[in-house]
């Protein structure tokens, strides 16, 4: 599909397909995270040519996650902090979440914790608010993490038990299954 737009000279829609074919070599049965990384960046200089915040978002995130993926946790700060200004500054909600989200699984794996809170907790209040049903139960799985690593169990439970109810309430039997294996474990670990 690359080939398709460089020759209509769509750069918006070449910049689109450098970030998909990222994706499929991010997550794809031909995994390449330098070829990944390589097409995020291309995908990220046509956009910023273009002033397209948008896409600017995307790409920064996407490097984030690359460098997530590495365990480059700074790389990874700066490129999701990058994203979740620009999200904020389109009123791009639901990115936003996800961007607090990745902040947050960054600076968990860095032991930063009051940090990772932080940022769940701000991605936990905002899917509340705009009704990400699937994005507010990662948070709670997320927090309930957070506090099982650092061996706070009463709070990793009430967050657990959140869950469960929720999933509850919403017919979610697959969560309401996990949110009790999690809350079993945590009671026999």
């Amino acid at each position: 599909s690359k080939k398709i737009f460089e020759g209509l000279k769509n750069k918006f829609s070449i910049a689109e397909s450098y970030l998909g074919l990222g994706l499929y070599y991010s997550f794809g049965n031909e995994m390449d995270l330098d070829n990944a990384k390589n097409n995020f960046e291309q995908a990220l200089k046509i956009y910023e040519a273009l002033n397209s915040k948008e896409g600017l978002s995307r790409a920064f995130f996407m490097l984030g996650t690359y460098y997530q993926s590495k365990g480059e946790f700074d790389e990874a700060i700066l490129y999701f902090t990058k994203s979740m200004n620009i999200c904020i500054e389109l009123e791009n909600k639901f990115s936003e979440g996800l961007a607090y989200n990745s902040l947050a699984s960054s600076y968990l794996e860095k032991r930063e914790f009051g940090n990772a809170q932080f940022y769940y907790e701000k991605s936990l209040k905002l899917n509340e608010i705009i009704k990400n049903k699937v994005g507010y139960k990662n948070d709670l799985y997320s927090l309930a993490s957070l506090y099982l690593r650092q061996l706070r169990y009463d709070e990793a439970l009430r967050y657990l038990n959140i869950l469960v109810e929720r999933a509850k309430e919403e017919k979610d039997d697959r969560n309401q299954v996990l949110g009790l294996r999690w809350v079993a474990s945590t009671y026999s670990g």
